[in-house]
């Protein structure tokens, strides 16, 4: 399976590329995922789905993947703006990166 960092970098390539006009937008044809920057749109519906449910467990954490991953915020950066320590971030990222592997393994499995 891919790793997890990568799935998410895509996913807020993806993201950020749904803003774009259709002319903008990348195209994907079947390549395979290793080889691409962009999830397809039903690879984004699973993420957004993991997504939902790391709100539903954790707010916190969720709003650290989006800032880590959609807004480009280091961990340090974060730390700074919640007054907290940079080593605490990283774990709360890290886990919230567990949790979502955890929810989309099996679909990502032979990808």
């Amino acid at each position: 399976m891919i790793e997890t960092k990568v799935l998410l970098k895509m996913w807020s390539n993806s993201i950020i590329a749904s803003g774009l006009p259709n002319a903008s937008r990348p195209t994907i044809y079947n390549a395979p995922i290793a080889n691409r920057q962009y999830l397809l749109d039903e690879e984004v519906e699973r993420i957004e789905r993991a997504m939902t449910d790391l709100f539903n467990d954790s707010p916190e954490r969720h709003s650290l993947v989006k800032s880590a991953y959609i807004h480009k915020k280091s961990c340090s950066s974060i730390a700074k703006i919640v007054n907290c320590r940079t080593d605490k971030i990283t774990l709360m990222l890290s886990e919230a990166e567990f949790f979502i592997r955890g929810r989309v393994i099996d679909y990502f499995k032979n990808r």
